[in-house]
């Protein structure tokens, strides 16, 4: 995987791999910051960053004017974007993405995947994304469909 032998070099391949929010494997606590959520990220490798570290991190996202908001505050695509940021703080060569779609209008779908697809360009980082609308997957370089074509 990724070049690396298995099962020898798992760990590694974790390291390479960074998770966007999947609810039930890494939610974020409701009532936690959205400044502390990006700090404790931050410290899972080995960084101590301040609360203006934070803050001008959050703003690459266009996130800075949440950091005092509560995790559970967020809307649904601003919960879909941070999940993205804290992903690429240990800047993996992969984040895997899923359900942008849910509970997002369409717009706001394509607006998180424009962001997907000028973030990956800029930072050479590959995503794999879960989709169920296929003019999300034709925005994509490239797209594998797992469904019957219909």
């Amino acid at each position: 995987i990724m070049g690396r032998r298995m099962p020898k070099a798992a760990a590694d391949v974790r390291r390479s791999i960074g998770l966007a929010l999947f609810e039930g494997l890494n939610d974020l606590s409701d009532a936690e910051r959205v400044a502390d959520a990006t700090a404790a990220e931050f410290e899972l490798y080995g960084r101590r960053p301040n609360r203006e570290d934070s803050i001008s991190y959050l703003q690459e996202w266009g996130l800075n004017d949440l950091a005092s908001s509560r995790v559970g505050d967020l809307s649904r695509k601003q919960l879909v974007v941070l999940g993205i940021a804290l992903a690429w703080v240990g800047h993996p060569a992969l984040i895997v993405v899923d359900d942008i779609e849910s509970q997002l209008t369409k717009k706001q779908s394509v607006e998180v995947m424009q962001l997907l697809l000028s973030f990956s360009r800029e930072r050479n980082v590959a995503f794999a994304l879960g989709v169920l609308e296929r003019d999300l997957a034709r925005m994509a370089d490239n797209a594998l469909y797992l469904g019957e074509e219909h």
